[in-house]
């Protein structure tokens, strides 16, 4: 006779669906929290705990810099996802001194719900959430409607942590390209720089460049621009902007992922 709590056992493969899932929704989140302007640097999952070889629950986190801890008085914040409670805020001030706001829309909210939770909680630390703990499953066990609410986000598009540095490079490619284009012709501001500032700034952008490194970017473009201001004056700006046709045929290209993705996204 099988009993209910060896039948909830999760198989290797469905624990393997299941970790892709995760990855592949808490990424969407982090997508969304880019678009609402919160600052995300990395997404992690956190491995299963085992407990006398059983399955435990397991987290993801979405981590923020330090600047935008410290505007919160915390020494770390992350915005979290819990297998049998869902999503949470979390401030961390030290060692001993954690709160924890839950967000109580379930295990599977949308992106942009999430987003808005944690974007209100950077204005307002207290006023989302609450500090219950809500629980909608027990953990370790994978029921097909979860798994099935999951899928979607799961695709085949390798590692999690690849998947998000996609995210992430193409949030702040869509935001350089944006910024260029948007500059009318022989309108330069007046940015007092020392030497070795200007120096700083063109190692910063050979930095950034190398990140991103992948052909016509906008940036390759902007970084030679920004060499080609030394000892120059306004009026030759217009003539060194090669960084214009760059961002744009950047925003087109952008334009047709976007066009390719929400018809995937009407196929699921």
């Amino acid at each position: 006779m099988v009993t209910p709590d060896a039948a909830a056992e999760p198989s290797s493969e469905e624990i393997k669906d299941f970790d892709r899932f995760v990855g592949g929704y808490t990424v969407a989140v982090a997508e969304q929290a880019l678009a609402e302007g919160l600052p995300v640097v990395d997404v992690i999952l956190g491995p299963p705990e085992l407990s006398q070889g059983k399955r435990q629950e397991s987290e993801a986190w979405l981590y923020f810099p330090y600047d935008f801890n410290s505007g919160l008085g915390a020494r770390e914040c992350t915005l979290g996802w819990n297998e049998a409670s869902g999503w949470f805020f979390q401030r961390e001030q030290d060692s001993e001194n954690q709160e924890r706001r839950w967000l109580g829309q379930g295990l599977v909210p949308d992106p942009e719900r999430v987003a808005i939770f944690a974007t209100t909680l950077r204005v307002s630390p207290g006023s989302a959430g609450s500090l219950e703990r809500p629980f909608y499953r027990s953990p370790g066990r994978l029921e097909p409607e979860l798994l099935g609410r999951l899928k979607p986000y799961g695709g085949n598009w390798g590692p999690y942590s690849e998947l998000f540095a996609n995210v992430r490079n193409r949030h702040f490619d869509r935001r350089l390209a944006t910024a260029i284009d948007a500059d009318p012709p022989g309108s330069p501001i007046n940015l007092p720089l020392l030497p070795g500032e200007f120096t700083a700034l063109e190692v910063a952008l050979e930095w950034l460049d190398g990140i991103f490194n992948y052909d016509r970017s906008p940036l390759t473009a902007f970084a030679r621009d920004i060499r080609g201001r030394r000892g120059a004056g306004p009026a030759d700006i217009d003539a060194s902007r090669t960084s214009l046709a760059a961002a744009r045929a950047r925003m087109q290209e952008l334009r047709r992922q976007d066009a390719e993705k929400r018809g995937k996204g009407n196929d699921r």
